[in-house]
Order: structure tokens, then sequence, then C-alpha cells
């Protein structure tokens, strides 16, 4: 049975697919689902772990679990630094996150 789409690429009829081009928004350039929801879980994984690698480096360095002090020379840098750091784990974390949500229901269909 012919279809209005029959000629048109899979890929280009993927759910979260924003253009006819093949690519997706996002940067993901019309790559199969499966590499794309490697990549978002890559980033929940590097946030969380770039949270933990502050924890541990100060526990390395003989502070407390998230003590930042001990991350510069003066402990007011080393505050900034790792709040930094750690504000910036938790946003690529969060945004992971909700891309993997966002495209999860946008490839749901009603039967």
């Amino acid at each position: 049975r012919q279809t209005a789409l029959s000629g048109v690429d899979r890929r280009q009829r993927m759910p979260g697919n924003l253009s006819h081009q093949g690519g997706e928004a996002g940067g993901d350039m019309g790559d199969d689902p499966f590499a794309q929801l490697r990549r978002r879980r890559a980033g929940i994984a590097g946030g969380l772990l770039l949270y933990a690698c502050v924890g541990v480096a100060s526990l390395m360095l003989g502070e407390n679990y998230l003590n930042y002090s001990p991350l510069a020379d003066k402990a007011k840098e080393g505050q900034h630094i790792g709040i930094l750091i750690i504000e910036l784990g938790v946003g690529i974390t969060v945004a992971s996150v909700m891309m993997t949500v966002f495209f999860t229901f946008a490839g749901w269909r009603k039967n």
C-alpha cells in the first residue's frame, strides 16, 4: 500500500525529528535513535560523575566531602571553583534528563 511518506527516508519520519533533512533539534543530525539516547545517558552520567569527583577531590585533599576550600590556594577561591564545577555537573545532568524525558514522550504514538 502506498502512503504519502513512502518515498521518505525512515529516519526522517522518526518522532522528535523536527526537520525534513534528517536532522533533529539539538544537533543530533539524524543518527539512529539509540545513538541519541546513548549521548543523553552519557550526559546524565557525566554530570553526576563531575559532581562526585569534586567531592572525592575534597576527600583526597583531607577535607570533608564537598568542602571546596582546598581546591585552590585561598579558601574563598576554592569555594568559587567548587560551586562552579558542582553547578556545571548539576546543569548537565538536569538538561540531559529533561531532553531524555522530552524525546521519550515525543516518541509515544496513539494506537
